[in-house]
């Protein structure tokens, strides 16, 4: 199976799992927003992700169910995380919103058009190139609800995006201004120090550019020095994997935190695209009853 075949059962697939364990919940009730790859993204999925995403709707139909309206396909890709959630969140607000809301991403970076072109770039991991990516692929997907009753849960308490003036390609140094700006924001929305987290998670793939920018950002919005700060990463065991690579990290976190030997109770998430997005979160795993923003 390849090509739009294997994108849409995979995005069939995590849809499905994320759902299995909430059966009872009118789907009705559930808006599916589903990320890709941006649209200037080398070797990006056509329009074939918002056909996946009409064939899950069309298969509820032919089981006699309905999504909510409002859901629809975003080509935001890794780093409009921040920009989804936000959508999320004026969903399950509104008045005629949904009571949940399907944040579902898959995307492909093993597509010849995107190897050829990061190949050219020296952006891929080789024999003779140390400082470049494992291009891979993959699909996540969380369900998220304002619902007191969804505790114990992952509880995503901030977000911020930021536009950040540096790219790959410029002769500009890299100051970290966006990554900065977004953290601070994040920790801001969330009414809490950054030092006073247990780790960082963020979609760094091994990339000496990424490195240097979580450094210099970390290193402005720390309020005092951390002995320790865990750097956790998904990349390091499915390699790049674009626009999924958010949804995977808290699918992944939401399973660790909740785990006796967990990284700690609350974290910082951020992300980085090419084309100038930082997004960051502020993530806490409770077994209290509480309302996020």
């Amino acid at each position: 199976m390849w090509g739009a075949e294997r994108l849409s059962y995979m995005l069939q697939s995590v849809v499905d799992e994320a759902l299995i364990e909430h059966i009872s919940v009118d789907t009705a009730q559930i808006a599916i927003l589903a990320i890709g790859a941006e649209p200037q993204r080398p070797g990006r999925p056509s329009s074939c992700l918002a056909d996946a995403l009409a064939a899950i709707l069309d298969d509820a139909r032919q089981h006699g169910k309905e999504f909510h309206a409002l859901t629809q396909f975003c080509d935001y890709g890794k780093a409009g995380i921040g920009k989804a959630l936000a959508q999320a969140s004026q969903l399950l607000a509104s008045k005629d919103g949904p009571e949940y809301v399907l944040l579902a991403a898959v995307d492909s970076l093993l597509d010849a058009g995107a190897v050829e072109s990061f190949l050219a770039e020296e952006r891929i991991a080789t024999d003779a190139n140390a400082d470049g990516f494992i291009p891979a692929e993959g699909a996540g997907a969380v369900l998220l609800t304002r619902s007191t009753a969804a505790t114990p849960a992952l509880w995503i308490e901030g977000v911020a995006t930021a536009q950040e003036a540096w790219r790959l390609d410029s002769d500009t140094p890299l100051r970290a201004e966006g990554l900065t700006a977004a953290i601070r924001g994040a920790g801001q929305a969330a009414n809490c120090e950054i030092a006073s987290l247990d780790f960082h998670a963020s979609g760094m793939t091994g990339e000496s550019w990424y490195a240097k920018e979580v450094g210099l950002a970390l290193a402005r919005c720390m309020e005092r020095k951390k002995p320790e700060f865990p750097h956790l990463m998904v990349a390091r065991s499915v390699g790049e994997t674009g626009a999924a690579s958010p949804l995977l990290t808290l699918a992944w976190l939401a399973g660790l935190m909740a785990h006796p030997t967990n990284p700690g109770s609350a974290g910082l998430l951020h992300f980085a695209g090419d084309n100038g997005q930082r997004t960051a979160l502020i993530v806490r795993y409770s077994s209290h009853s509480q309302v996020t923003g």
